[in-house]
């Protein structure tokens, strides 16, 4: 399990499938609870079970750290948390320069990191949409009869499209963090 643990944490950042780690990792788990009974009086074993279930924590975090969604100001959040330098977009980062951050201590950080980034995504998803929208809409206007004035046609759409909009938009502003 150690020797499965430690070449882990030579692959590089962007290679890692944490899917997969997790399913390798919940095997073990699996196959350490059915001895459990058995061996659980030893103090190699409740190690292991520790070093384990450490080890399953941890590849959650990272996981959800790998989240497209997370930017650089997101990974200088996370460093200033940690006192570290954190450089994903290093070709030479790798799973270990995470890993040695403990980052179990810092896991409502990591959580709270991850949940902005998304709802920033997110936000931005949305005003790019609401932008586009505008942009492609076209407007008619009436000439009045004096000619020099104009009026504003098909305003009950426009209004419609507005209140959407605004209504996104306050709602964006709630979720903002």
């Amino acid at each position: 399990m150690q020797l499965l643990f430690d070449n882990w944490k030579e692959i590089p950042w962007k290679k890692i499938v944490f899917d997969d780690l997790i399913i390798e990792c919940g095997s073990i788990e699996q196959y350490l609870k059915k001895h459990d009974l058995k061996y659980k009086e030893y103090k190699v074993f409740t190690n292991t079970q520790a070093k384990v279930k450490t080890m399953s924590k941890t590849l959650e975090l990272m996981g959800e750290l790998q989240s497209d969604d997370m930017q650089k100001r997101h990974w200088e959040e996370l460093s200033n948390e940690t006192v570290s330098h954190i450089t994903p977009e290093d070709p030479n980062f790798k799973f270990n320069d995470l890993y040695k951050l403990n980052l179990i201590k810092y896991t409502e950080k990591v959580q709270d990191i991850v949940e902005i980034a998304k709802n920033q995504t997110k936000i931005k998803k949305s005003l790019d949409k609401i932008k586009k929208q505008w942009d492609e809409k076209s407007f008619e206007w009436k000439e009045l009869t004096d000619k020099e004035t104009y009026s504003l046609e098909k305003t009950e759409d426009i209004i419609d499209l507005v209140d959407q909009d605004l209504g996104n938009l306050l709602n964006m502003l709630g979720q903002k963090k």
